[in-house]
């Protein structure tokens, strides 16, 4: 597998590592909080919607504060969503529902403050990718 890294700037390359981090990172969570943790759940349904993962280049928009807020915030349960994923206009509600899945699964629930920021950032972004 270290062969296709090889070249630090190929897509085959940051795919291989974004696979091998999450998978990682879902091996541990599951180590940590046993198998039936709110957070394995979060981790399941994070992993069965079928989610576009950001590229690189798509997280370089916005305020380094949006960005932080987002990040942070977002990788709490799943990799990083492509803001080309959805429109501008359902982002809001997108991440609505995502407050509602972190208060289900028993997880402290983002502020308002923090919400706002995500959206922010992930509307600035999908208004500045080229589709």
């Amino acid at each position: 597998m270290l062969s296709e890294i090889h070249e630090v700037g190929s897509g085959a390359a940051w795919t291989w590592f974004r696979r091998m981090a999450a998978g990682c990172a879902c091996a541990c969570a599951l180590l940590m909080l046993g198998p039936l943790g709110p957070w394995n759940q979060a981790w399941g349904y994070a992993g069965s919607e079928n989610m576009q993962p950001a590229q690189p280049e798509e997280l370089l928009f916005g305020s380094p504060h949006d960005s932080r807020v987002f990040r942070r915030s977002c990788l709490l349960c799943h990799l990083l969503p492509s803001p080309k994923m959805h429109t501008r206009g359902d982002w809001p509600v997108v991440v609505a529902r995502m407050r509602v899945n972190m208060r289900n699964f028993g997880m402290k629930e983002i502020s308002d403050d923090d919400a706002a920021a995500i959206v922010r950032f992930l509307q600035d972004a999908v208004a500045k990718i080229k589709h």
